[in-house]
């Protein structure tokens, strides 16, 4: 009995190490969560973008999604490279960073002074005309789910979607990494990489994997990283907002 038990467990540890992604032996486009993408969602994207770090709001003790503020009626307000919604409270945010080696950082968050320098955009929903869609009506115009803008600052993270595969400036892939840590890598994904594929922009603007918008902010030293689960207790759930990067 117990030899058996021995090679049950020798068959199942093979099997799990086995599941595990290798680079350059496995397909990492097939990394992809097992769950039906959003309802609306977008899989491509014609422009370059970044993301915005939404936490959820507390009442009661308990944590719920950020309200939805788009498509805006509004002028969308910021400072510098921070995004307010003309309504919101003045405490803001920045874009997200990213450092050399493709991990995200959100740095600590500041408080705006309300006597900063602001500038004004009008909404965001320009429609584009997706010159590759194979479709020959008007479902070929793209009207965009992207409702604000922001200033495209050094080190920000800069990212584009396409077919459900998100990339960085430098062409790396974004991955949840086996800690579930979200951060890009390239050429190809690392060793054990859980998703590299899936990614999409839900119709509220919110960047996506598979069919959920949450994520999760955790902090690490002065700075916070991103993951698809809460792995510790510092960890809060947050949504990630997609703002169109402009040269300001």
């Amino acid at each position: 009995m117990l030899f058996l038990s021995g090679i049950t467990l020798a068959l199942a540890y093979a099997t799990s190490s086995l599941a595990l992604y290798i680079p350059g032996a496995d397909d990492w486009t097939k990394l992809i969560p097992d769950s039906v993408p959003l309802a609306g969602s977008y899989d491509t994207i014609p422009f370059s973008f970044g993301i915005v770090v939404t936490p959820f709001e507390q009442i009661d003790g308990e944590y719920t999604e950020p309200s939805f503020h788009g498509p805006k009626s509004v002028t969308t307000t910021y400072t510098s490279t921070v995004i307010t919604d003309g309504p919101k409270p003045t405490k803001a945010v920045s874009p997200v960073k990213q450092i050399w080696d493709g991990q995200i950082q959100n740095g600590p968050e500041d408080d705006c002074d309300d006597d900063d320098e602001t500038y004004g955009y009008g909404k965001r929903n320009e429609v584009y005309d997706d010159c590759d869609s194979d479709d020959e009506d008007d479902s070929g115009l793209f009207s965009s789910p992207v409702f604000s803008v922001a200033c495209l600052g050094e080190n920000t993270l800069q990212m584009s979607l396409r077919g459900g595969i998100l990339r960085d400036a430098q062409n790396r892939i974004g991955s949840i990494v086996s800690s579930h840590q979200f951060q890009f890598d390239g050429p190809l994904p690392q060793h054990g990489t859980l998703y590299a594929n899936g990614w999409s922009v839900s119709s509220k603007g919110r960047l996506a994997l598979g069919n959920s918008t949450t994520f999760y902010q955790c902090a690490s030293g002065d700075f916070y990283n991103l993951y698809d689960k809460k792995i510790a207790y510092q960890c809060n759930p947050v949504t990630l907002e997609v703002v169109e990067l402009i040269s300001c």
